[in-house]
């Protein structure tokens, strides 16, 4: 059955990743989006792809060579909290894309 799942990543923007090394810090962002899937497991297979794609554009204009959000090990799951997935029912802000399609990564970075 197709559905829709909600991935959830975390990641750090270049700033951050700045001030991280500088000062030390642990600061982090997140962002969800709506992945249409046959399972939760392909919705996450699909959603790392997407947040390792948008991590990389993020860091496209930084002298950051070898940055990778995977290799960073930053969380990432597919929503299970009923509370949390009725409110994100109602956030019409949040990307809805199917396996296979990229969302717009300026939309996300708002």
């Amino acid at each position: 059955m197709i559905d829709k799942h909600l991935f959830r990543f975390g990641f750090e923007t270049p700033n951050q990743y700045r001030n991280n090394a500088a000062r030390g810090f642990d600061d982090e962002d997140s962002v969800a989006l709506w992945i249409v899937s046959s399972t939760p497991a392909e919705a996450l297979q699909w959603g790392e792809t997407v947040a390792q794609a948008y991590v990389a554009w993020l860091f496209s204009s930084e002298q950051t060579e070898g940055y990778s959000w995977r290799d960073l090990g930053f969380s990432n799951w597919v929503e299970a909290d009923l509370t949390v997935l009725e409110a994100a029912k109602t956030d019409n802000s949040l990307p809805v894309v199917r396996l296979g399609e990229m969302p717009d990564f300026e939309s996300l970075a708002m």
